[in-house]
C-alpha cells in the first residue's frame, strides 16, 4: 500500500471521519489523481487542483453531496496530508460553497428577465388548492399589473401571497362583493385569530390597497378602527468592533470578503451576491449598487483594506470565465434590458458575477448551462456557524452586518443624511433608529452605579 494512502487514512481518522465514509473519501483521491494524471499526490500542482475542481463543477450528474465530498476529499490530501504550501491559496470556501443552485425560481432570475411577457408566475396558486371561481383571474389582473408597474419579485410573491389570503378568506372571486368592510374584518382576524405583527398586518394591507387601488379602480374608505396589532418596539442587534474583527476572523476565502462587504459598506445579502466585476471601481475607490431595495441605485464606498482581496477575486473570476469558454459554457445571465441592447454582453467578463457558484446550473428557461452568483444559504449558514466559533452572544445574521456599519458610522460622526445615503433608505426615520443603538447615544450618562 502507498505511503500517502496510511497518511491519508490516519488524517482521516483523526478528523472524525467514520470509517464506512473514509472508503468513499479514498475513492474520490484516487479518482483526483487519475484524473490529473498523478500517481503521486506530492507530485500534484494548484493549477491541476484549480482545473479538476472547475470541471468538477461543470459535471450536472454529481449530487451536492457528493460534489462536497469530493471537496473535502481533495483538500485532505493537498493540505492536510501533503501539506503543499500552494494548497492554503486556494478559496476552499469558494468550492465548498454551492449548497444550492440559482434555480429557475430564484428571485435573481425572475427580476432580470422579461417579466412583462414571462409565461411563469412567482406565486403558485395551485400549490395552495383550487381557488374560488373568478379569484384565479382577479390574482391573473393583480399580477399583470405588479409587473407593469415594475415592483420587485419579492413584493410581487407578497402582494399576490396576501390577495390570495384576502380573497380566500372572504370566499370571494367577484370585485363587486368587495368593501371597506371586507378590509376592516380581515385586519381585525390577522390581530386577533392570527395574532400577527403590526409589520405582517401592514403588508397585508398595502397588498389589499393594491388590489383595490390599481386592479379594481377604487379607493377604499374609512376603514381606520380595525384592531391594530401593537409594534413592538425592537431595536437591531449590532456588532462591536471587536465582535465584527472576530466574526470575520472564523471565515474564509470569499465568504469573508462578502461578509467583510456588507459590513465595510452596508450591502444588503443579495446586493453583495449580485455584485458584478463591473461594479467594483478600484480607481474611484467605491462599489456601485445595481437595483437595489425599491430598484435604485447607488454608490458605497470600497473598503480600501478588502482592495487587494477583491483584486485577487477578479483574477479567480478571470480564470473561471477563461476556463469556461473553453468548456463551452461563456455565457453569464444579464438582464433582459442590458440583452436586448447589448446581445453579446453575456460573453463579455465585466458581466460576471463577482461571487459565482462554484458549479455550473441548468437554466430551464433558456435552456442554456450557466454559471450564476452563489445562493444566499451558503453566506448564510457560514456567518452564523462563524458567529458560534467566535462566541458572539448575539442573534448574528448577514443584515446584523449592514446594522453595525450604520452604527458604526454615526459613532465615528457621520452625517446621519449620509448614513442615509448610503444604506438606500428613502426616509430619514428608517436610519434614524441606529441612534438608539449607538453606544453613547445623546448626552454621556454614568450610572448611579459606579458613583456609589
Amino acid at each position: 500500500m502507498a505511503q500517502w494512502i496510511e497518511d491519508f487514512s490516519i488524517v482521516l481518522n483523526q478528523k472524525g471521519i467514520k470509517e464506512q465514509h473514509s472508503k468513499w473519501y479514498l475513492i474520490r483521491a484516487k479518482g483526483f489523481l487519475g484524473s490529473v494524471g498523478c500517481s503521486n499526490p506530492y507530485g500534484v500542482t494548484k493549477d491541476k487542483t484549480e482545473t479538476y475542481l472547475s470541471e468538477l463543477g461543470r459535471n450536472p450528474g454529481l449530487e451536492k453531496w457528493q460534489f462536497r465530498q469530493i471537496i473535502d476529499a481533495v483538500r485532505i490530501l493537498v493540505l492536510d496530508v501533503c501539506k503543499h504550501e500552494w494548497a492554503g491559496e486556494i478559496d476552499w470556501a469558494f468550492w465548498y460553497g454551492t449548497y444550492k443552485d440559482v434555480g429557475r425560481e430564484h428571485v435573481t432570475l425572475l427580476r432580470e428577465s422579461d417579466r412583462t411577457t414571462a409565461d411563469f408566475s412567482a406565486y403558485n396558486l395551485d400549490e395552495h388548492g383550487d381557488p374560488p371561481e373568478g379569484m384565479a383571474e382577479l390574482l391573473e389582473r393583480v399580477k399583470q399589473r405588479i409587473r407593469r408597474t415594475g415592483y420587485a419579485v419579492r413584493t410581487e410573491q407578497t402582494y399576490l401571497f396576501w390577495c390570495d389570503k384576502f380573497l380566500r378568506f372572504q370566499n370571494c372571486g367577484n370585485p363587486d362583493e368587495l368593501s371597506e368592510e371586507s378590509v376592516r374584518e380581515y385586519m381585525s382576524y390577522l390581530a386577533l385569530g392570527k395574532n400577527s405583527s403590526a409589520a405582517t398586518q401592514r403588508q397585508a394591507l398595502n397588498a389589499i390597497v393594491f388590489l383595490f387601488r390599481h386592479v379594481l379602480g377604487r379607493e377604499l374608505g374609512s376603514f381606520g378602527d380595525f384592531i391594530k396589532s401593537r409594534k413592538p418596539k425592537r431595536l437591531p442587534v449590532v456588532l462591536s468592533i471587536s465582535e465584527v474583527r472576530d466574526l470575520l476572523a472564523e471565515l474564509d476565502g470569499s465568504y469573508q470578503i462578502m461578509a467583510g462587504l456588507m459590513y465595510g459598506s452596508g450591502l444588503r445579502l443579495m446586493e453583495c451576491l449580485r455584485l458584478r466585476v463591473q461594479d467594483v471601481d478600484f480607481d474611484g475607490g467605491h462599489i456601485v449598487v445595481r437595483g437595489g431595495k425599491g430598484g435604485k441605485d447607488r454608490v458605497v464606498p470600497l473598503p480600501e483594506r478588502y482592495v487587494p482581496r477583491l483584486r485577487k477575486q477578479v483574477v479567480m473570476v478571470s480564470d473561471l470565465f477563461d476556463r469556461d469558454c473553453k468548456a463551452g459554457f461563456s455565457e453569464v445571465y444579464i438582464p433582459a434590458s442590458v440583452r436586448n441592447k447589448q446581445p453579446k454582453a453575456a460573453l463579455e467578463l465585466k458581466w460576471r458575477f463577482l461571487f459565482p457558484s462554484s458549479r455550473i446550473a441548468f437554466d430551464e428557461r433558456s435552456g442554456k448551462n450557466r454559471r450564476h452568483h452563489l445562493h444566499e444559504s451558503g453566506i448564510q449558514r457560514a456567518v452564523k456557524v462563524a458567529a458560534e466559533k467566535a462566541n458572539i452572544m448575539k442573534r448574528v445574521t448577514c443584515h446584523t452586518l449592514r446594522h453595525s456599519f450604520a452604527t458604526h458610522l454615526l459613532e465615528g460622526g457621520s452625517d446621519i443624511r449620509t448614513v442615509q445615503e448610503l444604506l438606500g433608505h428613502s426616509d430619514v426615520s428608517t436610519t434614524m433608529i441606529y441612534t438608539h443603538v449607538m453606544n453613547r447615544p445623546g448626552l454621556t450618562v454614568k450610572s448611579p452605579l459606579d458613583l456609589l
